[in-house]
């Protein structure tokens, strides 16, 4: 029994290291990892989980048009709910800032997912931006298979990590019982 242990203690500490390292980068605190970026423009665009430019800099009465190009949707909030744009998978909007001031806006779920839009010189008080109605979706056609969903960063390992830590869990809950029987003391059989 001795023996087993620390053979147990060593797969259990493997399944542990693995369940931690199964834990992509990216979902660590929020999803966007790379350096801010600063620019002109008119577009935004949403890839890895990342707006950029992250800081994007527009005329007053400018209008922005948010592209995503990843493969899950990206619904992007204004400061204060001031402003919503419902972006879907490889899908965009168009907002348009008529006021001076500093526009932040976030994803609504993938926290970590931020950015700004300055509008003129960034002075101002900064009002409610008007969102631009634009062309509708399309839509997949009658009867046709939809795309499955694209699995996330680091799925596989989620998965083998999963298993291994439930295995070393299960494994431990046996160990603790055999040892837990191998204390106590034999019971006489009952008379017959």
């Amino acid at each position: 029994m001795r023996r087993r242990l620390p053979l147990f203690a060593a797969a259990l500490a493997a399944a542990l290291l693995a369940a931690l390292l199964q834990v992509p980068a990216a979902l660590a605190g929020g999803y966007c990892h790379t350096p801010a970026t600063d620019g002109r423009g008119t577009t935004v665009t949403m890839e890895d989980y990342c707006y950029s430019p992250t800081v994007l800099r527009v005329p007053s009465g400018g209008r922005v048009t948010f592209v995503n190009a990843d493969k899950v949707a990206h619904p992007t909030v204004g400061r204060g709910s001031d402003w919503y744009a419902d972006v879907g998978a490889a899908g965009r909007a168009t907002i348009r800032f008529d006021k001076p001031g500093i526009y932040p806006y976030f994803c609504h779920t993938h926290i970590g997912m931020i950015g700004v839009v300055v509008v003129g010189d960034g002075r101002g008080e900064a009002a409610a931006p008007v969102v631009v109605a634009g062309p509708p979706a399309a839509r997949p056609a009658a009867g046709a298979a939809a795309e499955p969903a694209a699995a996330g960063p680091g799925t596989p390992w989620s998965l083998a990590g999963a298993v291994l830590l439930g295995l070393a869990v299960a494994g431990g809950a046996l160990l603790a019982t055999r040892r837990r029987r191998a204390r106590q003391p034999a019971r006489a059989a009952p008379e017959v």
